[in-house]
């Protein structure tokens, strides 16, 4: 979960490196360093414990003559983020340095064997491992190319790496083994960039390509070649590349994660706009390849993620069971791939992941691929590893999200499963007319009702102050919002770092109920209409154990007044509407109970915005 990234070229490496860093932050911050070699071939490196800020900071009055280097921001696997196991790390001799992401299972014992043969090492890192291991290759009559060809045919595991020597001057090795995050490689008549991720490509005038699973390559300044792992030659096409300047701007917020919350309107306009077609009762896709006799074809579903996107995914079980008719299931990514995988061509297999570079999701997808089941992607990232892999791509359209909590992409996956269920339904003629023109109806009025639930912030932020002195939450939910239970509850997680369990209503009191008492405050998601005797009967008995109770209810429902303990009134929803405008008013709560308790926003400890390591 890393960011690496490598230049060499004729403009200056050391301020290319460090722009590219902050880009690539939300992927890790627990410490940040660049190498830059200098004319002799001596490399220089500079690293911090901390956020990319400092080294941006220290390296401030850098000389512009350095015109090849490597820089890394670090999520930490191996070894604790301490100024020693920070990157970019060297070999023993200093001949080999390189940047890493990812992890290399049989570190120890490589490490042991290179013990013997008298290496020291100064790490606690895998990192430090490979380096020396390169270097035990690297000889007379080899190159850093085959050096590193050799090395990684001793490793096991899932990871990318760029290397340099200081023997060969301006050139940078690169390689990529297994799903362990991607690697981007850019270059103009100037010079070549290799980078973990598109984001820290700072301007347009690059054309790009990928590595896959498998490749490596050699960048000098104005020369790339490839190879397979086995070393046979290949040739890859590079495209021209455009990003926009705007996204890395907070404007008038104090934070990204507010930003983005407060951009979800506009985003899932865009989304909604570009996807459903009022007039004609359909739903278009941009560039959707699968066929409708593949869709006709289709007698089981299953839906992969992690995180917020497997939450996603279980909300988006309910919409295509009620519109289609198809058995669907949500199986968390990692999971799926540790069972014998049952699938067909009938099969098929849709995959969230924001990134498109979720290491635990790519792997299941690549195994889903043996037995020939149709795939769909859904992703936020034009080119990343998913897209690369499935049948179909539908793009979220929610503009980059910084924060590492997910808030404008959930929304949005929610909306493109909505989307992809109405479109199977249109196709298999599964749903009535009138029943598709009423789900598309209430999807176009999402984004306004989404500005209607903003306006609640101010009440929101008055109940996170009351509520923040608390060290437990529980969030309860039926049917499509139970899902979102367990959304809010992770939001609460990682934002604020207090305990919080989501659960299904009808699951309290088969265990969590033992929980209850007076400083354990409960959530109640109460806006399913039909569900609602139900959950009301959950609230009494909360209420009769001295519990805390917060019920999220539709405007004008006051029956809850007299038993919760704060009510919050979201504007008139339907049930396909209720699971976007409920999760928005539970990511505002998160958001200011973490922001009273003082918690970084955008960087919540130990995580990353990618997850690129198993």
């Amino acid at each position: 979960m890393c960011g690496i990234i490598a230049y060499t070229g004729k403009q200056n490496a050391a301020s290319i490196l460090i722009d590219g860093l902050l880009r690539l932050e939300y992927r890790g911050y627990d410490s940040a360093g660049i190498a830059l070699q200098e004319e002799s071939t001596l490399t220089h490196i500079t690293k911090v414990v901390g956020p990319v800020s400092l080294l941006a900071n220290k390296t401030s009055s850098f000389s512009e003559s350095y015109s090849c280097g490597m820089g890394h921001t670090r999520w930490a696997t191996h070894g604790s983020p301490t100024m020693k196991n920070a990157h970019p790390i060297q070999s023993m001799s200093k001949n080999i340095t390189i940047v890493h992401n990812g992890i290399i299972e049989n570190y120890l014992e490589i490490k042991n064997k290179l013990l013997k043969k008298g290496i020291k090492f100064r790490t606690d890192t895998d990192t430090e491992v490979l380096a020396n291991l390169i270097d035990s290759f690297y000889t007379t009559t080899t190159t850093l190319g085959q050096a590193l060809t050799k090395a990684i045919k001793q490793t096991q595991g899932a990871y990318t790496i760029t290397a340099m020597s200081g023997k060969e001057k301006n050139i940078i090795a690169f390689a990529r083994t297994g799903y362990a995050g991607g690697i981007v490689i850019a270059k103009n008549n100037m010079s070549t960039l290799i980078t973990s991720d598109i984001s820290a490509i700072k301007n347009n005038n690059y054309a790009i390509t990928f590595l896959e699973a498998g490749e490596m390559g050699i960048a000098e300044k104005n020369k790339i070649t490839f190879n397979k792992l086995n070393g046979k030659k290949i040739i890859k096409k590079f495209e021209k590349f455009n990003q926009s300047e705007s996204i890395n701007e907070k404007g008038k917020y104090s934070n990204f994660l507010e930003k983005e919350i407060f951009e979800q309107p506009d985003s899932l306009f865009d989304f909604i706009r570009d996807t459903y077609q009022v007039k004609n009762k359909n739903i278009r896709f941009n560039k959707f390849s699968i066929t409708s006799k593949q869709i006709k074809n289709i007698n089981r579903i299953v839906l992969l993620g992690m995180g917020s996107s497997e939450y996603a995914a279980a909300v988006g079980r309910y919409y295509i069971e009620s519109l289609t008719g198809i058995p669907t299931q949500v199986e968390n990514a990692s999971e799926f791939t540790n069972r014998d995988i049952i699938a067909s061509k009938n099969t098929l297999i849709i995959s969230i992941s924001q990134s498109g570079e979720t290491v635990d999701t790519i792997r299941a997808m690549n195994l889903a691929k043996k037995t020939n089941a149709l795939q769909i992607t859904i992703t936020n990232t034009p080119r990343s590893q998913t897209t690369r892999i499935a049948d179909a791509t539908i793009y979220l359209h929610a503009g980059k999200e910084i924060a590492v909590a997910s808030t404008k992409c959930f929304i949005a996956a929610v909306a493109a499963l909505h989307a992809l269920a109405l479109k199977i339904a249109i196709i298999s003629k599964a749903a009535h007319n009138n029943d598709i023109q009423y789900q598309i109806n209430d999807y176009v009025k999402l984004p306004a009702l989404i500005n209607e639930t903003l306006s609640l912030n101010t009440q929101i932020k008055k109940l996170a102050n009351k509520y923040s002195k608390y060290n437990n939450f529980l969030f309860l939910g039926r049917g499509q919002l139970y899902p979102i239970a367990m959304e809010g509850a992770l939001k609460m997680k990682e934002l604020a770092y207090i305990h919080a369990e989501g659960y299904s209503a009808g699951e309290m009191k088969h265990g969590p109920i033992a929980l209850i008492d007076a400083q354990m405050p409960t959530i109640f998601i109460a806006t399913n209409e039909k569900l609602f005797d139900k959950i009301y009967s959950n609230v009494e008995q909360v209420k009769a154990r001295k519990g805390k109770v917060i019920a999220i209810v539709q405007k004008g429902e006051k029956r809850m007044n007299k038993l919760a303990n704060d009510v919050i009134e979201i504007p008139k929803v339907t049930a396909s509407q209720s699971p976007i405008i409920t999760v928005v008013v539970l990511q505002l709560l998160a958001y200011h109970i973490a922001n009273k308790l003082g918690k970084n926003i955008d960087r919540p400890r130990n995580l990353a915005k990618t997850v690129t390591v198993e």
